[in-house]
């Protein structure tokens, strides 16, 4: 779903996917598609979906957890995001 956003010229953070992780463990690429919460780098897109990319949540939980992406990042952390369920 993040390719298919970045075609439209929509913007959804995923860093995890940049470092070859995935399962929405930075978590910061999540969306609501169909009004449920989803992780954009894991959920393909099917025609006719409703996918909301931001809202005051969403983007309160985005920042909170590329703050924590980012702090790992900079404590050297050589897997910044272990995609365990524990980041």
């Amino acid at each position: 779903m993040v390719d298919v956003a970045a075609k439209l010229k929509i913007t959804i953070p995923a860093p995890c996917l940049k470092n070859k992780r995935k399962d929405g463990c930075c978590k910061a690429c999540l969306v609501e598609v169909d009004g449920k919460r989803s992780y954009a780098c894991t959920t393909k897109p099917i025609a006719g979906m409703e996918v909301t990319v931001r809202t005051k949540e969403l983007d309160r939980i985005r920042k909170e957890s590329l703050k924590e992406f980012k702090s790992q990042v900079r404590a050297g952390s050589s897997s910044p995001c272990l995609c365990s369920g524990s980041c």
